[in-house]
């Protein structure tokens, strides 16, 4: 979610900015391993204070061990000679107050970038049975699903078995995969409204990107909202919605949509994947099918937050879903109603999921 802020938090985002700029010539001249040392250094007491899961890391992992990782991590900075050393070491860190929706990255550099994200794809495995791979929601497919839908309608109005491919689907934005939706779901779902951490880090966070993508006018009456309401508090939450389930009616339903439908899924399964997983499940005759996810799916909405060395950023999670701490998944992973073993092959999997949909019997990979 982006949200906009204001005139006051603006001048202090000024001083901040300038502040920075001051001390730019000086972090530029800083070696590897000292530049290293000081983005270091602050990252514990940033995520136990802005980070959305920071608290939750601290209880669940404890304070002992993340103390452990951090002068672990001290030691190996005298190692360090270069950006790519520093970037491991620092995620190294990371990893362990949560696998996922955390990382460092050099300045200008997105979470999860990639050159050509792969498109959706559908394949008849035969005249019963389908086979529709997503292999990312990532934002540059916003129109390749819905096309694809559009294209084989007949196709899938026809066939009563689909398997949908989402094994190694690292995540992207949920409205990617909304025109599948009407295929799949009842009339309505439960889902679950977020909430967000607000602090003055973060709220000088999402000022940035608002200041990039909107007008002022709406940043700043936002802004000066937040901190009203943050008043002399270090921290409190926003939630979105409230705070317990809630039925949401599902995009118009197709007409003929498909009898069964198996979803392959693996621990690449991650994020808005993982989403997906959560919300298809609630349709009639859809079974999760593979291996756990990977569990990064209840802290998210990514802010960024610039390291002391000007070259590193850190990317963490300024919201928090209401499911937890019932449905903790994090580090957990969705997991799947039939629990398949590692395959001989991708190939082989499809297959033997297939030939399941249409015989009802399953079939071990030495038959």
């Amino acid at each position: 979610m982006r949200t906009s802020f204001g005139v006051m938090l603006a001048l202090r985002l000024l001083g901040v900015i300038l502040l920075g700029w001051s001390s730019l010539g000086v972090a530029q001249s800083l070696s590897w391993q000292e530049a290293c040392r000081r983005d270091l250094a602050v990252l514990p007491d940033f995520l136990s204070q802005n980070d959305a899961g920071g608290r939750w890391a601290e209880r669940q992992q404890g304070e002992a061990r993340l103390a452990q990782a951090l002068d672990e991590a001290r030691q190996k900075v005298a190692t360090v000679d270069n950006e790519a050393q520093c970037v491991r070491l620092l995620n190294g860190y990371l990893h362990h107050w949560r696998p996922g929706h955390l990382a460092v990255l050099p300045v200008q550099m997105e979470p999860g970038e990639q050159a050509t994200p792969a498109a959706p794809t559908l394949e008849m495995l035969s005249d019963r049975t389908l086979l529709l791979t997503l292999p990312n929601f990532a934002p540059a497919q916003a129109d390749a699903l819905a096309n694809l839908l559009d294209a084989h309608f007949s196709q899938l109005a026809e066939t009563p078995n689909w398997i949908i491919d989402v094994r190694g689907n690292g995540g992207g934005l949920p409205q990617i995969y909304q025109p599948l939706l009407g295929w799949l779901l009842p009339t309505a779902r439960i889902d679950y409204p977020g909430a967000f951490l607000v602090t003055r880090a973060n709220v000088a966070a999402w000022a940035r990107i608002c200041h990039q993508q909107m007008a002022d006018a709406p940043c700043d009456k936002a802004a000066q909202h937040l901190l009203r309401r943050l008043g002399k508090a270090d921290r409190l939450w926003l939630p979105l919605g409230g705070m317990g389930p809630f039925s949401e009616r599902a995009m118009p339903l197709q007409p003929n949509r498909p009898k069964q439908v198996a979803v392959l899924m693996d621990a690449g399964c991650a994020s808005a994947c993982e989403q997906f997983l959560l919300t298809v499940r609630q349709g009639m005759g859809i079974k999760l099918v593979g291996r756990p996810s990977y569990g990064a799916i209840d802290y998210g909405e990514l802010l960024a937050h610039p390291l002391p060395s000007t070259r590193l950023q850190l990317f963490y999670a300024s919201a928090r879903t209401t499911r937890s701490p019932d449905m903790a998944l994090d580090g957990v992973g969705v997991q799947p109603d039939v629990l398949l073993p590692e395959p001989a092959s991708r190939r082989a999997e499809t297959v033997q999921v297939q030939l399941w949909l249409e015989n009802g019997e399953w079939r071990s990979w030495s038959q």
